[in-house]
């Protein structure tokens, strides 16, 4: 569970640049130790299905947010999420398979 928390926490602060960049540069750290414990304590509670959870929320969270920190480079954004997402989802799914 420990490599699920560490790669969701990498996987989560590249997710970041998603928001507004003056959002980023006063609360991505805070942000992203929010996430880390919040995953880790849900994990320890309620087991991998948690992780799940607590992904799910941020994902819509970050969907929220994402008109807001648009810029030039969105199709480039797009991709990286794309490419992210799939990892979030191998990554889960080897931990709960």
């Amino acid at each position: 569970m420990e490599l699920v928390v560490r790669v969701s926490v990498w996987v989560y602060r590249g997710l970041l640049v998603m928001y507004p960049r003056e959002l980023r540069a006063r609360f991505a750290a805070d942000m992203a130790e929010v996430f880390e414990d919040w995953l880790r304590e849900s994990a320890k509670a309620h087991g991998p299905s948690a992780v799940a959870a607590v992904w799910s929320t941020a994902l819509a969270e970050l969907a929220v947010a994402l008109p807001a920190g648009l810029e030039p480079n969105v199709i480039i954004a797009a991709g990286l999420s794309l490419v992210v997402s799939s990892l979030i989802t191998w990554v889960f799914l080897r931990a709960v398979g």
